[in-house]
């Protein structure tokens, strides 16, 4: 684990003195906000020490109560990049699909979660991912097939204009990546969904109709989706904020998105601020104007100019 430098104890003077990471989550429901943090201690190359921030100020009947019923409530779905698929998947309970997910693995649980879409009662979701694939990719999803006798998914799908069905091994990365993220969407209903390269393995004009097509879903579904990218299509990002967006309103974060030069040099060329660093830091999620550091402001007002973009509060403010 690199805390800075590869070191995890203080600065000099304070070589002793560990170093702690806090990650905290904030969020609102009916009942008003909520404040769920967590704090990091090194402890060897494979062991973290983890408690809740402040633990040393919390009575124990506080502990037993952490973390707040609205955080433990919350429900969260996290999909990774794919990463390929079996050419024979078993049924797999949620225990087990949630283990291979943790270890990099969604491949492994593709057509469990196929076969749990299409095994729902109503059909809507199974209507509606078949649509948004054909729609994409012009194949026709064939509803999977399982049973005790044959202790494996069946999952096929059958390109038009052919009339023969294929496995879904044989169909391309780009594709299954696709399925991966709308199956996930729809087998597992979630009010936050954690997304980790969506557009991994699609051409450029194939992700900007993902990126779409995510928004869709998850607006329809109630879902909000945070994701973490590496696309290096220029000004990618820019062209999924709505016209009309106020990046320094009340849905602000700070949130970093990597780059490569492609990206990065043209832009900073245009700000008139020439840099070799490859983190472009971006303001996306939730944060009061007041709480953002001068020197974050700074630089966001002048991308902001460049793009024509409304100043932030903050530097008005200052």
């Amino acid at each position: 684990m690199l805390w800075e430098d590869r070191r995890v104890t203080g600065r000099a003077g304070m070589a002793g003195a560990r170093r702690m990471i806090e990650i905290v989550a904030e969020g609102e429901d009916r009942d008003g906000s909520w404040t769920c943090g967590m704090e990091f201690q090194y402890a060897n190359r494979e062991l973290l020490h983890a408690r809740p921030r402040d633990a040393k100020d919390m009575s124990p009947a506080d502990i037993e109560q952490f973390p707040p019923a609205a955080a433990r409530n919350l429900d969260i779905v996290f999909v990774p990049p794919f990463s390929g698929i079996e050419r024979e998947e078993p049924r797999r309970d949620a225990g087990l699909q949630d283990l291979l997910i943790g270890q990099g693995r969604p491949g492994e649980i593709l057509r469990n979660l196929v076969y749990q879409v299409s095994a729902r009662p109503e059909g809507e979701d199974w209507r509606s991912l078949s649509r948004y694939m054909n729609d994409l990719f012009r194949i026709e999803l064939q509803r999977p097939v399982y049973s005790a006798a044959q202790p494996f998914i069946v999952s096929e799908y059958r390109e038009q204009g052919r009339g023969r069905p294929l496995d879904l091994a044989n169909v391309g990365s780009g594709t299954l990546q696709v399925l991966l993220i709308l199956a996930f969407l729809y087998a597992r209903p979630a009010s936050v969904i954690l997304l980790d390269e969506p557009d991994a393995h699609q051409h450029v004009i194939l992700q900007r109709e993902v990126y779409d097509l995510i928004r869709k879903v998850a607006r329809e579904r109630g879902g909000q989706v945070i994701l973490a990218t590496h696309s290096e299509v220029e000004n990618e990002f820019w062209k999924q904020v709505p016209p009309g967006t106020d990046l320094f309103g009340d849905h602000v974060s700070l949130v970093r998105v990597k780059a490569s030069n492609e990206f990065l040099v043209p832009l900073f060329e245009l700000l008139r601020h020439p840099t070799q660093k490859k983190d472009l830091y971006l303001l996306a999620a939730r944060m009061r104007p007041e709480e953002i550091h001068p020197e974050v402001t700074e630089k966001l007002d002048r991308i902001a100019e460049a793009l024509d973009l409304p100043a932030s509060d903050a530097s008005a403010e200052a």
